[in-house]
């Protein structure tokens, strides 16, 4: 069983079945998408865009995929109405659980 490279973080590393790997760190989706579509590995991508692309294959983690950060933009002008409101707040609930 292979085991993860945790030092890589952005660099080459050796793995322990003494491969080189190279890791790319994307900072968005799209980027991800073109590494991945490319063939330059594995890219956490929405399983909505992935099937989008097509020539992508689903792998299966083993584990939690990491935690992101949402955020959401609004207005000041625009936030103070109630229907934008009710949308935000129910964003927020579905997206806590």
């Amino acid at each position: 069983m292979r085991r993860r490279c945790r030092q890589a973080r952005g660099r080459r590393c050796c793995c322990s079945d003494g491969r080189r790997l190279s890791v790319l760190s994307a900072t968005n989706s799209q980027s991800a998408q073109a590494a991945a579509h490319g063939g330059a590995g594995v890219a956490l991508l929405p399983e909505i865009v992935a099937r989008a692309i097509g020539g992508l294959v689903p792998v299966t983690l083993g584990e939690s995929p990491p935690a992101r950060v949402l955020w959401m933009l609004m207005r000041p002008d625009v936030a103070r109405l109630a229907r934008v409101r009710v949308v935000a707040e129910s964003l927020i609930s579905l997206f806590e659980k």
